[in-house]
């Protein structure tokens, strides 16, 4: 039997999804063609040599490479770009104000907000008898 290379074991599981639609049904199958296709294909599997240097490894790598989505970007801002920081009288630095205030926390509770230059405490009594709270866990 002949081995099938890598974009042929690609074409054959798309083909599959493509005609049965995404069901249960087609896991089943799916599992069944990978199974076939491992037993009847031996250079598909690493034999006595380590994945990566295998030839199918190559080719799933050649192909993931060319796709440009795969970490391209950051989710978080450079720190010093962070939008929690707030004036202290210590200087600028992050605390709960700051962390409050970009979170989900605002968007179900009032907040006081923070005067530049203010102590920490002086910030919570006032949020406190706002009503802010820790959130319980």
């Amino acid at each position: 039997m002949e081995s099938l290379t890598i974009e042929q074991l690609f074409h054959v599981l798309a083909r599959c999804i493509s005609t049965r639609g995404m069901s249960m049904r087609v896991i089943p199958v799916m599992s069944l063609v990978i199974g076939a296709l491992y037993v009847a294909s031996p250079p598909l599997r690493a034999q006595e040599t380590g994945t990566r240097q295998t030839e199918t490894y190559r080719q799933i790598k050649e192909k993931l490479d060319l796709v440009p989505a795969i970490d391209t970007h950051d989710h978080l801002h450079p720190f010093e770009r962070l939008p929690g920081f707030n004036e202290t009288k210590q200087g600028k630095g992050m605390n709960l104000a700051g962390l409050w205030r970009n979170s989900y926390y605002t968007w179900y509770n009032p907040l006081t907000p923070w005067q530049k230059g203010m102590e920490f405490d002086e910030w919570w009594s006032k949020a406190r008898s706002s009503g802010a709270r820790s959130p319980d866990f």
